[in-house]
């Protein structure tokens, strides 16, 4: 999920960045390191922060030509099998000097059958790669729709949104993993501008995406004639914070073959039954709910729409897959304004209905979204921000990780919302990878 674009519609931009601060650490279990930040630095110059748009790239959004057809006989190719590929002539100013490309690749989805998914991959420029090879880092996406519009791969700035305002966090991330030297995979996942609907907040398919999205990267370095190692790692925000913990279940038994050696996870989404009912007081979050009920339909075509929505939401679901977030959020929102143009809170039962999780098809939804089940394969870094209401289940869902055994270090950062986890946390982030997956 992500946040920061609906609420900019309407309360203008997020909070300034602040000046370096120490960090309180406290031992929360044998394996669990707790680094409170009281204030983390502002990195300027290509930084996941504030880089300037510059004009307009030539075909800024992909055509979705690329994304409709697989080469014939991929059903018996196996799963990570880069299909095709074409170079992103498209680019943007925080991506500059890397070579971008995007792939079409085999995976398994949510019902486990072989299923052909999108994504891009940069290659770093200027950087020899290590012995064994150059490490691939995956990025995992947040929230950016269910329709085949909101696919990050066709946009230069690895998120969909119109140029006049695209917001390019995700692509400053990615732009500064390749200038450390990382071959950078970006999965769109299952069923983002390919055929089918997007399963949306499925771990399992979230996952094997992310390690399939790494097989398809190092088959295309290969054809581009670079060394890749099968030392790996995987960040991602929000829904891709998520998609990163999903991928660090599997990676023993999905991703045999490659090792794993860094998960970093921004604002994770997780404990989904507690934070529903949540979005659904919440003006600027109530609209992630119709993509719940999408999420469900996708692996239960029989399941209605509808039947989770209060009145506010039930009118207009059947239109949260006709292309990307902020059309949807755009749509929704201004349904239900103040005087003054605010969005009016809705009242419990508005977006939601009262007995939304009592269904089969739900409570299987719901059980299929958990990324604690099973002891994650390396280290993980989990960032949070004290202001995002995720916060709330986060120490829960931390002693839960730690319990399975997880090498785990915590990040929370005190007053920061949902989105400034991004900018804020890198350098623990960059630190991490220094530390557990050295570029060079």
């Amino acid at each position: 999920m992500r946040r920061t674009v609906q609420q900019r519609s309407f309360r203008g931009s997020t909070s300034p960045l602040r000046s370096p601060g120490e960090r309180l650490s406290a031992g929360l279990g044998r394996r669990f390191k707790l680094c409170l930040a009281l204030g983390v630095a502002l990195m300027l110059g290509g930084t996941l922060v504030g880089a300037a748009i510059g004009a307009a790239p030539a075909q800024a959004r992909a055509s979705l030509s690329f994304y409709s057809h697989a080469p014939s006989g991929w059903q018996q190719r196996p799963v990570g099998t880069l299909l095709k590929w074409q170079r992103s002539t498209a680019t943007w100013p925080c991506l500059a000097g890397l070579r971008g490309y995007r792939v079409m690749y085999v995976s398994r989805g949510a019902l486990g059958e072989k299923v052909f998914e999108t994504g891009m991959v940069y290659l770093p420029a200027g950087h020899a790669p290590s012995r064994g090879g150059y490490r691939v880092m995956v990025w995992d996406h947040g929230t950016s729709g269910v329709g085949d519009g909101a696919a990050p791969s066709r946009y230069a700035w690895l998120y969909p949104e119109p140029v006049s305002t695209a917001w390019d966090w995700y692509a400053q991330w990615v732009g500064k993993l390749g200038r450390m030297g990382y071959v950078v995979a970006c999965p769109d996942y299952e069923g983002m501008g390919t055929p089918g609907l997007a399963t949306y907040l499925n771990a399992a398919s979230e996952g094997r995406a992310t390690i399939d999205a790494v097989r398809a990267a190092r088959a295309l370095a290969a054809r581009l004639g670079e060394a890749t190692s099968i030392r790996w790692g995987v960040s991602g925000h929000s829904q891709g914070g998520q998609a990163a913990l999903a991928a660090a279940e599997m990676a023993s038994t999905y991703g045999k073959g490659l090792s794993l050696r860094a998960t970093i996870a921004f604002a994770p989404a997780v404990d989904l039954q507690d934070q529903f009912p949540r979005n659904a007081t919440n003006a600027v979050e109530w609209p992630y709910i119709g993509y719940v009920a999408w999420g469900i339909k996708a692996i239960d075509p029989t399941f209605d729409v509808t039947s989770i929505c209060g009145p506010w939401l039930a009118a207009y679901v059947d239109q949260a897959p006709a292309d990307y977030f902020d059309q949807w959020w755009n749509l929704l929102i201004p349904q239900h304004l103040d005087g003054d143009g605010n969005p009016v809170a809705p009242q419990m039962g508005d977006a939601l209905l009262a007995d939304w999780q009592d269904g089969a098809a739900v409570q299987s939804f719901l059980e299929a979204t958990r990324v604690d089940n099973r002891k994650a394969s390396g280290p993980v870094l989990l960032l949070q921000g004290t202001d995002d209401d995720f916060y709330q289940t986060f120490p829960e869902f931390v002693g839960t990780l730690t319990a399975l055994g997880d090498d785990l270090q915590v990040v929370a950062l005190p007053g920061q919302d949902h989105d400034n986890t991004l900018p804020f946390g890198w350098p623990w982030a960059k630190a991490f990878l220094e530390d557990r997956l050295p570029a060079r």
